[in-house]
């Protein structure tokens, strides 16, 4: 394990006496983090008001002092220095959950308030309150969201296999809540130390319906609790009093809704079993001996539970697996079957498995979050789910999750970067006891965060760290990015133990294998996968151009799609091929460099391709980004002979690209004999030169020198044309892509820890690189652009806008179009960048 950050607070911490309750931390399917935190962090500067005014609003607003209240903060694990408050609360904060789409949170308090939070917009500085409920007087002792049914699960014996679907299997596992038809439905469960099952259905507005029931018909006192999710729809539920005299009781949850949507629970004992640190001497004549910690390996593995046995010097893991046992029965009981063919009588027993022992007591516990299948653990050199335990005395283990082995371990103190002192008198000063509070893996187990009891936040690395015994192959960090392709989840924790070294070697691994897949498939991904390579490429050295490239690519595919899917035919089953099916097989075989005779023959009387010209003056705007983008990339063709780094120079040998531009000019022909008021404009020197039909004629040429695997750069007769473009037109910049410079970049490459405070960003943080081309005779424009609408917006944008967290590209909040598809393109984004990184709403003294 290696550390990659460390972001602290603003400000020292002030103490805090009597007691101190315990942190949290959480990791989101989109590597978002959210933490709780007795600290006010200073948000006056985000909020862009005055600090004072702040202070003195909270102030009136709430009686109780900063020091008592309790937030929740959330943050970006490219910008950890960058903290946004969800909420604020009088009484701490015991539950904290993401939900299943990264959107969501589930804040739970001591007293059993529950509210859920979500992103206003797909803001992540902007929270809004959308239910909450009480259950008084009530702790809860672990939570969960409600299980949707969806999994995917990492066949590791099969991580050779090149097809996603050999490798990635679809499990059945029915959701744990199910409406008509079964659909899952949207709720969370939690057990409190009363041994109460409480279930919370969000609805209408802002209320929720929380039904709740016991786990026994004798109500008792838990310390501790642990819930899994079972394929059939049922919930596992574990629970001890913390005593290790007692037994761990098991019990199987039912959740389900009647025709009167009315919310029933049904309770069932399971098998349940004794710790075997009961009968050691050890634990068994110690007065502090305790059932510290209690879960189960996985959310979706209901079959193997872990229990940590402590006292005040040492600390005990067992691993409890649960297996189906024949039990002999007496003849009395047999009946008159016949013995030979009767089944054996079965039952469900707890066996232990494993233990593991050490000299201090467990702090926390973090398991794996994603699943996976490996039939022979030892053939695996290195396996992807471990389990991540801390100790008070500063120790961290990972231990395997098959064979519950030691595969490495390190101290916090090694890492920590400055020693935290308590504040006092000077004679009274000493040193903090440092231990990890709480400690999160990510959803590929490739990443971890933990939390210390200072309330300093550490990313370590678990992956190609310098220890020998945890060098991940290729092929294993190849699988990792697929997976994250496939489940729509982030890949940033992949990313961040890749070796820079290698990144040139994984992309290539990764297109290879793309490449392979059904066309189906490949059409399915093909804007995340190039948004993964552009994240690749970015922190490569020297491929600043290349992830513009793929940027540009993922752009004018999105648009192609989007313009294709407006094309309908005229009579439904009138005809074997729809219009953009025809449009493609004609531009793909036909090297006609002539537009018009193209277009005469896709025969365009039939009004396959009429639109309505109020959506093609709304779809203007891209109609424009598609042809200055074509004539700036015919524009640059010389320079790619000295310049191979150039924007656009992978492009140019791209022949689906080029011939995707083909297609779009010619949709732009059609559409404008409906409305010339959509066409792209140009600023040309003589008035009767047809810029489209000039183009494409170029395009043509292009495509067939890169389709035959040719060099266009080096076509002299080609380059002569295309250098004659800027006399001829007026040449746009057309800039690709806005990348920050990321600190993150930096640290992949120096391989060397960095060090954040909150609200403090590191130097260059805020400094854009625009990659454009600069071709002699382009005009340039300091206006800001629409990265999603392809519109300038000016200088100090008037409406709200948003600013991804990830590359700093900029977009108006709310669309000024009404039509049907300007607002299924603008839903396209509306979650996340074009990069997949968060959106973030944007004041106008950061925007200018």
């Amino acid at each position: 394990m290696e550390l990659i950050y460390s972001v602290s607070g603003s400000s020292t911490r002030k103490p805090i006496y009597g007691h101190m309750p315990r942190s949290i931390c959480t990791f989101s399917c989109r590597n978002a983090v959210a933490f709780t935190s007795t600290q006010a962090l200073d948000e006056a500067a985000e909020l862009g008001k005055d600090k004072d005014d702040l202070l003195m609003q909270e102030k009136q607003d709430r009686p109780m002092s900063f020091e008592h209240q309790y937030h929740v903060y959330v943050y970006d694990v490219e910008k950890p220095w960058e903290v946004f408050e969800v909420t604020r609360l009088d009484e701490a904060v015991q539950q904290l959950h993401w939900d299943s789409s990264g959107s969501r949170l589930l804040v739970i308090d001591r007293l059993g308030n529950t509210a859920i939070w979500k992103m206003k917009d797909y803001l992540m500085n902007n929270w809004e309150l959308c239910h909450q409920s009480s259950v008084e007087g009530e702790e809860f002792l672990c939570a969960a969201w409600l299980h949707t049914g969806i999994m995917v699960r990492y066949d590791l014996d099969k991580r050779e296999s090149y097809l996603y679907d050999g490798k990635f299997t679809r499990i059945s596992f029915s959701p744990s809540l199910c409406q008509f038809g079964g659909k899952a439905t949207d709720g969370w469960i939690g057990v409190t130390a009363t041994g109460l099952v409480c279930v919370g259905v969000p609805g209408s507005e802002q209320g929720m319906t929380v039904v709740r029931n016991g786990l026994s018909q004798v109500r008792s006192r838990y310390q501790l609790a642990a819930l899994a999710f079972s394929s059939n729809g049922n919930i596992i539920v574990a629970c001890s009093d913390g005593n290790i005299a007692s037994c761990i009781q098991c019990f199987t949850v039912t959740v389900t809704i009647d025709s009167n949507s009315t919310c029933s629970i049904q309770s069932n004992p399971h098998a349940s079993f004794f710790v075997h640190a009961h009968t050691d001497p050890q634990y068994k004549d110690s007065p502090f001996a305790r059932i510290s910690h209690l879960d189960f390996t996985s959310r979706e593995d209901s079959d193997t539970i872990l229990v940590w046995s402590e006292t005040d010097q040492l600390s005990c893991m067992e691993s409890w697996h649960l297996q189906e046992q024949a039990v002999g029965l007496h003849k009395f009981f047999q009946g008159n079957l016949n013995t030979d063919t009767r089944q054996p009588f079965k039952l469900l027993k707890w066996v232990l498995r494993s233990n593991l022992s050490h000299s201090s007591p467990v702090s926390s516990v973090a398991m794996p979050r994603y699943p996976s299948a490996l039939t022979k653990p030892e053939s695996n050199p290195l396996l992807p789910k471990c389990i991540l335990i801390a100790f008070r005395d500063g120790t961290v283990k990972m231990v395997n999750s098959y064979t519950f082995g030691i595969i490495a371990s390190f101290n916090l103190e090694t890492v920590r970067h400055s020693s935290y002192t308590v504040t006092g008198f000077p004679e009274k000063r000493r040193r903090a006891s440092l231990h990890a509070v709480c400690i999160e893996q990510s959803y590929t187990g490739s990443v971890a965060l933990l939390m210390d009891s200072q309330d300093q936040m550490y990313m370590l690395k678990l992956l190609n760290t310098r220890d020998p015994a945890m060098q991940a192959p290729l092929s294993h960090i190849t699988s990792l990015f697929e997976y994250v392709l496939l489940t729509g989840r982030d890949w940033w924790d992949v990313l961040a133990v890749v070796k820079p070294g290698s990144i040139d070697t994984v992309i290539q691994r990764l297109s290879d294998d793309y490449m392979k897949q059904p066309n189906h498939m490949q059409e399915l991904l093909k804007t995340r996968f190039l948004a993964l390579k552009a994240a690749l490429y970015k922190h490569s050295s020297g491929g600043q151009g290349k992830a513009g490239d793929c940027h540009t690519k993922l752009l004018l595919f999105s648009i192609s799609t989007a313009f294709k899917s407006i094309l309908r035919p005229k009579a439904l089953g009138s005809q074997d091929k729809s219009p953009a099916e025809r449009l493609a097989a004609s531009c793909s075989k036909v090297m006609e460099p002539d537009l018009d005779k193209v277009m005469m023959s896709l025969n365009v009387e039939n009004k396959d391709y009429v639109v309505e010209p109020a959506t093609l003056q709304s779809l203007q705007p891209l109609i424009q980004w598609v042809a200055d983008f074509s004539l700036s990339l015919l524009a640059s063709l010389a320079l790619y002979q000295t310049y191979p780094g150039h924007p656009g120079a992978t492009i140019i040998h791209d022949p689906v690209a080029i011939n995707t531009l083909r297609e779009l000019l010619v949709i732009f022909r059609v559409w404008g004999l409906i409305s010339s008021s959509c066409l792209p404009h140009f600023i040309t020197t003589a008035s009767n030169l047809d810029c489209l039909a000039l183009l494409f004629k170029l395009l043509t040429k292009l495509w067939g020198i890169c389709k035959d695997g040719g060099n266009a750069e080096y076509d002299e007769a080609l380059v002569d044309e295309c250098c004659s473009l800027p006399s001829q037109l007026m040449v746009p910049c057309v800039e690709q892509h806005v990348i920050m410079s990321s600190p993150m970049a930096l640290q992949l490459a120096l391989q060397h820890p960095q060090r954040f405070i909150i609200n403090h960003p590191p130097e260059g943080a805020h400094k854009p690189n625009l990659v454009s081309s600069w071709t002699e005779g382009q005009y340039h424009t300091n206006a800001l652009r629409d990265v999603v609408r392809q519109i300038f917006i000016g200088s100090s944008p008037a409406e709200d806008v948003r600013r991804c967290l990830r590359c700093g590209s900029l977009s108006l909040l709310r669309s000024t179009s009404k039509t049907a598809a300007m607002k299924a393109w603008d839903q396209r984004w509306s979650k996340m960048c074009l990069c997949g990184g968060h959106w973030k709403l944007d004041y106008a003294d950061d925007s200018s």
